[in-house]
Order: structure tokens, then sequence, then C-alpha cells
């Protein structure tokens, strides 16, 4: 009997400890290379409220990562710093340009500076989540409807969103 009740308030501690999971963990090291993730469903865009920017207001270009599958995604590259993660191409509208090729030197990139310590957590996407990364907007003074292209910085997922028409207004 006394077996019994000192494992009582054990089983009760571990299970009140065990309860308590953080959703993010710390993972310290220089950007990793991982191995390919297989069987996600990522989409990477920019929100059709987000779309119209103006200088004399917040000019950020927002990106949103969503989690369209069924399972949890865990990506392990996630940067603490969010505006790493997302590096996108730009240029000017033109109506001939159905599809992305970063190789045409009409495409302008914009790579978030990647130097200094980099801080790693990982995000844990369930599904149906979504994620939103604000990004600095270099042709923020050239008024004008541009084309742009973004993409994911990350080694174990290929994600790149569709080409996004972008009004800049003054």
């Amino acid at each position: 009997m006394r077996l019994i009740n000192i494992s009582l308030p054990v089983l009760l501690a571990a299970l009140f400890l065990g309860g308590c999971v953080s959703t993010r963990k710390k993972v310290e090291s220089i950007r990793p290379v991982l191995p390919k993730l297989k069987d996600y469903n990522l989409s990477l865009e920019i929100p059709k409220t987000r779309r119209v920017l103006s200088v004399s207001k917040d000019p950020q270009l927002t990106f949103m990562l969503r989690n369209l599958g069924k399972k949890n995604v865990d990506l392990v590259e996630w940067q603490v710093d969010e505006t790493r993660n997302v590096h996108y191409y730009y240029r000017p509208y033109d109506v001939k340009i159905t599809t992305f090729n970063p190789r045409d030197p009409g495409w302008k990139e914009y790579l978030p500076d990647q130097s200094g310590h980099l801080r790693y957590s990982v995000l844990e996407m369930t599904p149906r989540n979504r994620v939103f990364i604000p990004l600095p907007v270099p042709f923020i003074n050239e008024p004008g409807v541009y084309m742009v292209v973004g993409e994911l910085l990350m080694t174990a997922v290929d994600v790149r969103s569709e080409i996004t028409t972008v009004e800049v207004t003054k």
C-alpha cells in the first residue's frame, strides 16, 4: 500500500511536467544543410490586401507562408530574424512575361543581409497555419507596377511564389 502512495504523487508530477511542451525549439548552428523534406504542401504568397504599397505608409512587402497540407511541417532552418528566411525577385510589370526565370537579367534580387550571428528556431507549421514575413522594399521610391516572386531561403524545402503584381504609389 505504501508503494501506491509514493507512486501516485510521482505519477501526477510526471503527467503535469510532461504536458509543459514548448512549441518553438531553439537550434544553434550555422546555416544548416538538410536533406529535402518529403510530402509537404507549403505555399508562399503576397496576400491580396498587401499588394498596394505606399511611401507614406509602412513600406514593407509582406509574404505569407501557409501549410496547405494535412500534416505538420517542422522547418528546422527557420531563422529567428524572420526577414532572413525569404528573398525575392522583382521587375517592372511586363505583360509579355508569364513565367519566372531568375537568369533573365530583367529580374533584380532582394537578398536579406545574412551576415552576423544566425539564430535558428524550429518553426512548427500545423495544417492551415500561416506566418507573415515582412521585408523591405528597395524600389519603394519608384512608383509603378511591379512583378514579384518570393522564395524561401532553405535547403530542406523548395517553396517559391507565383508571379504577383504589386503596385507602388506615392
